[in-house]
């Protein structure tokens, strides 16, 4: 049956902020933690329609970007171990390359999955701070954390 559709998102299209994060403590076991001593933290402003797809854009957006990185391979091929030289020649290039490639260094490298996505509307983001300090606030504030170990150990006789 098919046919022509033409979609109109005029006036539903919002300005997302994505946060996509990569540490090595996560336990997905794809990544090499002492690479990821500090986490690795994107963040990505775009327009979408919804946050899923600005959550997809942006994760093809640092995929993107984490190609660009991966790049620089060759700083981080063991052979430069054992050999400060700052030049090679274009078959010692390929041959870090292929044994980059023979490991599986850049198929794995571009499927770590990220440690976390965060998404929300760029306007809110004062406010989702905001919020997240509130809570920290009231959490740490003394006034329940005596109620809640009371109530834990209560739980626990049970």
């Amino acid at each position: 049956m098919g046919g022509h559709i033409r979609a109109d998102n005029t006036g539903r299209v919002k300005s997302y902020t994505v946060a996509i994060a990569y540490a090595g403590f996560d336990s997905h076991g794809d990544k090499i933690a002492d690479s990821y001593d500090e986490p690795e933290v994107f963040v990505v402003e775009l327009d979408a329609v919804t946050n899923i797809q600005a959550i997809v854009q942006a994760h093809n957006i640092v995929t993107q970007r984490r190609a660009e990185i991966m790049t620089d391979f060759m700083t981080m091929h063991p052979l430069l171990d054992d050999d400060p030289k700052t030049s090679f020649t274009v078959e010692e290039i390929e041959k870090i390359r292929q044994e980059s490639e023979d490991r599986g260094v850049f198929r794995n490298w571009l499927s770590i999955e990220p440690t976390s996505i965060q998404c929300h509307l760029t306007s809110d983001t004062d406010k989702l701070f905001d919020m997240t300090r509130q809570n920290i606030d009231h959490i740490t504030s003394g006034d329940t954390i005596a109620e809640d170990i009371q109530d834990y150990l209560k739980g626990s006789e049970e």
